[in-house]
């Protein structure tokens, strides 16, 4: 891996983790929900971004977590940089969703 690469996650093995950790057990509704974001959120930065150096990192993380695109110029290639990462950060939230709704781990 090219250092400051984004790194690809396992979801269905973080979820496994998530689920195994208690972290969620007993929540329902919007406290599951919310616990979700949290916790996808939380893996995605300590995870994916472990090996971006700062200031790319900073910037990574407020796009991803807060859709905060602040100082990136429109379709440049930082702009694009920010949309694959918030495109993952998502995919592995809509991973946890799911197995959620469905008591799926997979």
């Amino acid at each position: 891996m090219m250092a400051g690469a984004l790194e690809v996650l396992d979801a269905p093995a973080l979820y496994a983790d998530l689920t195994g950790s208690g972290r969620i057990a007993g929540l329902t509704g919007l406290h599951l929900l919310k616990a979700l974001e949290r916790e996808s959120g939380t893996l995605y930065v300590e995870r994916a971004l472990r090996h971006v150096a700062e200031p790319r990192r900073t910037r990574l993380t407020r796009a991803c977590l807060d859709a905060n695109f602040e100082g990136v110029a429109e379709f440049s290639d930082d702009f694009y940089d920010v949309l694959r990462a918030g495109n993952a950060r998502q995919s592995l939230m809509r991973h946890f969703v799911l197995s959620a709704l469905t008591g799926d781990g997979a």
